[in-house]
């Protein structure tokens, strides 16, 4: 059963160790060592690409004629250098790789807090992913109610967009959260659910955890250029944000925020979330476990 069938059934009576074992991300390239893959460089597009590829390819994760989910946080009307956003040019490289390999259709998709064409617009994404050919889609979103079966969410609406893609890439941007100490992959998919998102905040730590328990995308691509360091998830002052010039890879987007909280001088057992996720198995948040591959470009 692929994800996507998995999902227009529905899963109820399913708990979060059940929803784990039956929606996974792509398996390791063979002959790939690569885990994590964390560049460092001056040129974002050339960063996103050699991450991408010590992975096993593009072409590992997206076949031809596939529909393309890309889920960035464009949540904020904010400008990419005050990294409350994430990177256009992180989003156009993935894109243009996605139609390189000869996916069928690549939509850019996201659930914002603040009004939902300004923030595409400042963040810089809207207009470079189309130029790459992608669907930008930020009005008008359909969601259907699922049966998440976590320890928080039961049931919840989830954006038809998820449902209906045959791939997922999540692409978060690493930055500081008053609630949550730090956003990345994990909580990225708060932009993936419809509803009232402000009654998910009462218990965070439980809620990432069950969402991420349930998302689980195809390959996950971590902004790091610019790292929100506090006043999160918002940002709105340069000397917030620090200029760090990274890209990471992964098949496991736990493993993506164990890695991403360290920029922030954390460590994963710090992170509430974290802590949930290892306790459900749902991903590896001991980076000493993996290969992690990195490169200065």
């Amino acid at each position: 059963m692929d994800r996507r069938h998995f999902l227009r059934t529905g899963v109820a009576g399913l708990s979060a160790a059940a929803l784990s074992s039956m929606i996974r991300p792509a398996a390791r390239a063979e002959g790939i060592a690569a885990d994590l893959a964390v560049v460092r460089g001056k040129s974002v597009s050339a960063a996103v690409t050699r991450a991408v590829e010590a992975l096993g390819g593009i072409g590992h994760f997206i076949k031809q004629g596939e529909t393309v989910l890309i889920k960035p946080n464009a949540a904020w009307d904010r400008t990419p250098e005050l990294g409350a956003t994430t990177h256009p040019e992180v989003v156009a490289t993935l894109v243009r790789l996605c139609k390189q390999i000869g996916a069928g259709k690549v939509i850019v998709a996201d659930r914002t807090c603040h009004d939902a064409k300004k923030s595409f617009q400042s963040s810089g994404i809207l207009e470079a992913a189309e130029k790459e050919g992608a669907v930008v889609m930020f009005e008008d979103l359909t969601y259907s109610a699922r049966t998440f079966g976590g320890e928080g969410m039961k049931e919840w609406s989830l954006l038809d967009l998820y449902i209906n893609a045959d791939k997922v890439i999540n692409v978060p941007v690493v930055k500081h959260h008053g609630l949550s100490k730090m956003t990345c992959a994990m909580k990225n998919w708060f932009g993936a659910v419809g509803g009232k998102r402000a009654l998910l905040h009462a218990d965070i730590h439980t809620t990432v955890a069950d969402l991420a328990a349930a998302c689980r995308p195809s390959l996950t691509v971590v902004d790091a250029t610019r790292v929100l360091l506090d006043n999160g998830p918002t940002g709105g002052s340069l000397d917030d944000v620090k200029v760090m010039d990274m890209v990471a890879a992964g098949y496991d987007q736990v493993a993506c925020d164990a890695w991403a909280c360290t920029l922030m001088d954390m460590k994963w057992t710090d992170l509430g979330y974290l802590k949930k996720a290892a306790e459900r198995k749902i991903g590896e948040t001991d980076l000493a476990k993996l290969k992690v591959e990195k490169l200065e470009l």
